[in-house]
């Protein structure tokens, strides 16, 4: 079944979305968060716009890429993006992100996506340090998406 939920925040906020009485969606136990915008959540992941934009967001048949901004800990020295679309999945540890701010420890890479429009993806050092969003992992989009200390903005 496919979920949709709309929402437009005015503040940063963090929710998890219940269906009925019983049936809840806490984006794997690290619930939802959102900076000031208009967000969808199409079974658990999260894209920025509005109702207006599902049929252009998810029908489309267009290649679509996305360009990941990853602020790594100060102690990694590389890192990496181990991504999945329609749950097929780079191997481990994925692709070396490219450094673009040395003082921020700040990387970068582009992802061709087909026809997708969102994937999952998490980092790592290239060894054993990962960061999997509290091991959620973090729901991207077919836009320019920049994940600092567990929040996803996109523009």
């Amino acid at each position: 079944m496919m979920e949709i939920v709309t929402s437009t925040v005015t503040i940063p906020v963090t929710i998890s979305i219940i269906e009925g009485d019983s049936n809840w969606d806490s984006n794997g136990g690290s619930n939802y968060t959102f900076t000031p915008g208009s967000y969808i959540i199409n079974s658990g992941a999260v894209v920025e716009g509005t109702l207006e934009d599902i049929d252009t967001l998810f029908s489309s048949t267009e290649n679509k890429s996305a360009t990941v901004y990853y602020y790594a800990d100060s102690a990694w020295s590389t890192a990496y993006i181990h991504y999945g679309i329609n749950n097929s999945w780079t191997t481990a540890p994925g692709v070396e992100m490219t450094l673009v701010d040395e003082d921020t420890n700040l990387y970068m890479t582009e992802i061709n996506l087909g026809t997708a429009s969102v994937f999952t993806a998490c980092f790592n050092d290239g060894g054993n340090t990962w960061d999997s969003n509290g091991g959620s992992n973090y729901s991207l989009t077919a836009t320019t998406s920049t994940i600092q200390d567990g929040v996803i903005t996109t523009n």
